[in-house]
């Protein structure tokens, strides 16, 4: 049976699951597109919260891009460059959208899908996880894009390290490089994350959303004396929920 993504909602949660288990979660060309098309009518629901992406079964969140496909797929660099700006539209798709996005990750997580986990906001990893950075055991150059934020994440000594070697780091490793947010034994990782979205969900929206905006521009380089980031803050009070939540807080507190 051929690889898909698989969509289903929880209320204002969209979940996602890289569905190809006979291949360890592989992406072939025709999933990558497919990812991009359906963070994009999720970026494009305003109902939409937040968006968890993972992998079907136990063993890998992806094993990257299906490896199967590249004799004809990545057969010169021409067909290369065509392969990589699939990978790279459904990275930034979801990089860029609005809702939150979180990774869960279990088992595998290497190539273009270790790159993909780092394109969301949060990642939550059981114990289980084996992160590696690939390409070059396949003669494979790392894109300029992929390595600068690979080294934004680890620093440039440990980006050349994962990069060199492709060797998977453990969870506790990936932990402590900054890599993932959060380790929990693999039985808890569904549970943590639904813990995580509900704390999310007794906050304001357009305070979060507002502030994942800020720090995504920050990271980029935009100046924090921006008119456009003050502009962030202080339309919040107009367009958002502040009088209502402040109303109802002072309420809590009368005797």
């Amino acid at each position: 049976m051929p690889g898909h993504i698989r969509v289903s909602r929880d209320g204002t949660v969209i979940w996602l699951t890289i569905d190809h288990p006979q291949r360890k979660n592989a992406l072939t060309y025709a999933m990558w597109r497919d990812l991009t098309q359906v963070l994009g009518e999720a970026a494009s629901d305003s109902g939409v919260r937040a968006v968890v992406i993972r992998g079907a079964g136990h063993d890998a969140f992806s094993a990257g891009a299906d490896i199967s496909e590249f004799e004809e797929r990545r057969a010169d660099g021409t067909a290369a460059e065509e392969y990589d700006r699939a990978v790279r539209a459904a990275v930034l798709a979801l990089k860029q959208m609005a809702p939150l996005t979180l990774a869960c990750l279990r088992g595998d997580a290497a190539g273009g899908g270790a790159e993909l986990a780092l394109g969301a906001d949060t990642r939550f990893a059981g114990r289980s996880l084996r992160m590696a950075f690939t390409p070059a055991k396949l003669g494979i150059v790392y894109g300029p894009e992929e390595t600068q934020e690979l080294i934004e994440w680890v620093g440039a000594s440990r980006a050349l390290e994962l990069l060199a070697t492709g060797r998977a780091v453990t969870a506790e490793e990936a932990l402590a490089w900054g890599l993932v947010n959060h380790v929990v034994d693999d039985k808890d990782l569904d549970g943590a994350v639904r813990d995580f979205l509900e704390q999310i969900t007794h906050n304001s929206w357009e305070a979060v959303r507002r502030t994942k905006q800020m720090v995504r521009r920050l990271m980029v380089g935009e100046s924090p004396e921006s008119p456009e980031l003050r502009r962030l803050v202080y339309e919040a009070y107009v367009y958002g929920d502040y009088g209502e939540r402040v109303a109802r807080f002072l309420g809590k507190k009368r005797p």
